[in-house]
């Protein structure tokens, strides 16, 4: 389900194609003997191409930045599987907001942890020797030829705040801004001797790299109650949140990028209470459907531009405590090129 331009901080098919690997990894196998350096046997990117790869850096990070951070494309545990890897995502959201619920006008601070987890095979490398083998000398043939294993991590981090405003009872805006600092490292372990030959000249720029960025996020938050009576409820919501992305730091020289990415979610919650002399307390089952429309460099990395959730919470209110209401449950998120299962936690101060 999974493309490697989704999984990793490069797309090896692209890559592959940049250094014509079928022509140029034969030449260089089968005249290594008189190559200096491997910057003999392996090119230089063409200022196009160089180009193309720090788009794809910052596609990636924006990409892995959209999923941890707050207001993102999923929050809680959300894991999927596919033939070309693992992805997982945790993004936990906290907040704390100052005032009354009866205040027109309340401050919010807002933060997330994010944590982002893909693992993947690569074949591209191991297909290229298995076409050049007849090709090369007896003493290169016969070589090891497996897959590349690789694996992507990231943490972020989101600090930020905004303003409650609720000009009627029902009805809430919240405009807010956060600050996102984002960390993604690459491992690779190569198979074959092309990823190995082909690593080896491009160690730290494109294979066993990592980035560092920071990325700037305005949103808007909007809700409507619609009281249905005897404590049922139907919420209508939409949030936009805006992502541009920089550059802070990286090991590879094709790290340099900045870019953006736009984020539409809308959703619909349903508010059923549950019996009280059951609990002893308020129980609110949640169900809700949600749409996420994703824009400009989030939807080219993901290879998607829409994915829904389906899923509900139970809400428990908490008496006597700092904490007003706990809420867990889960969702089934879908899209065209992914599926997967999401639990969620959260909290209200």
């Amino acid at each position: 389900m999974f493309t490697q331009s989704r999984n990793n901080l490069i797309s090896i098919g692209q890559f592959a194609k940049f250094l014509s690997l079928g022509l140029v990894v034969s030449g260089a196998l089968t005249s290594s003997v008189g190559a200096q350096t491997i910057e003999d046997i392996i090119p230089d990117f063409t200022p196009e191409e160089s180009r193309q790869l720090r788009d794809g850096f910052g596609r990636y990070t924006s990409f892995v930045t959209v999923f941890t951070s707050r207001n993102g494309a999923s929050s809680g545990a959300f894991s999927a599987d596919g033939d070309a890897g693992d992805f997982s995502v945790m993004s936990v959201p906290i907040s704390y907001t100052f005032g009354e619920d009866s205040d027109q006008l309340r401050f919010k601070l807002r933060s997330a942890l994010g944590q982002y987890k893909s693992t993947s095979s690569a074949s591209e490398f191991a297909d290229v020797y298995t076409e050049i083998e007849p090709e090369l000398p007896p003493e290169l043939q016969g070589l090891p030829n497996e897959n590349d294993f690789l694996r992507n991590t990231a943490n972020s981090l989101t600090l930020g705040g905004g303003f409650e405003y609720r000009p009627t009872k029902n009805l809430l805006i919240e405009p807010a801004f956060d600050f996102v600092w984002t960390h993604i490292k690459q491992r690779w372990n190569y198979g074959n001797i092309v990823s190995a030959l082909v690593g080896a000249r491009y160690d730290r720029d494109l294979f066993n790299t990592s980035v560092e960025s920071m990325s700037y996020s305005p949103s808007i938050h909007a809700l409507y109650e619609i009281e249905l009576g005897k404590g049922y409820a139907l919420i209508p919501e939409v949030t936009y949140t805006h992502l541009w992305s920089y550059d802070l730091w990286s090991k590879s020289e094709f790290g340099d990028f900045a870019i953006d990415s736009g984020v539409l979610q809308t959703r619909v919650t349903g508010s059923i209470p549950l019996s009280n002399e059951t609990f002893g307390r308020n129980v609110d089952l949640r169900p809700f459907v949600v749409r996420t429309d994703l824009y400009r460099a989030v939807k080219q990395a993901f290879g998607e531009s829409t994915l829904w959730d389906f899923g509900a919470d139970i809400a428990v209110e908490i008496k006597d405590s700092w904490i007003s209401e706990l809420r867990l449950g889960g969702a089934y998120i879908y899209s065209d090129v992914i599926e997967g299962y999401r639990l969620n936690l959260g909290a209200e101060f």
